[in-house]
């Protein structure tokens, strides 16, 4: 929900930014930019099959500060609306 900052997440292990990016990206294949996002997308289908909550506020509680852009990710990534991806999630 809160922003990410990798400097803070850098600073919490005593390593550069670039050097947190670098390891990271060397180590799992993909940027942490995209592992956070993922893991954002991740908890949002949780909620969007779990909760009533109105997407808006499920694209807020992750992390999204704009609905409409998370509701393109989203789209994006799993080929559904988040509204789509909620009426076929709870059948």
């Amino acid at each position: 929900m809160n922003p990410i900052d990798i400097s803070q997440i850098a600073d919490e292990f005593f390593v550069t930014r670039v050097h947190l990016m670098r390891t990271f990206k060397k180590e799992t294949g993909t940027i942490i930019n995209e592992a956070i996002t993922s893991k954002r997308l991740e908890e949002a289908c949780h909620l969007l099959k779990n909760s009533n909550l109105h997407i808006t506020e499920i694209a807020l509680m992750v992390g999204f500060n704009n609905s409409q852009y998370f509701s393109k990710l989203f789209n994006e990534t799993f080929a559904a609306t988040p509204k789509t991806y909620r009426k076929n999630g709870r059948k």
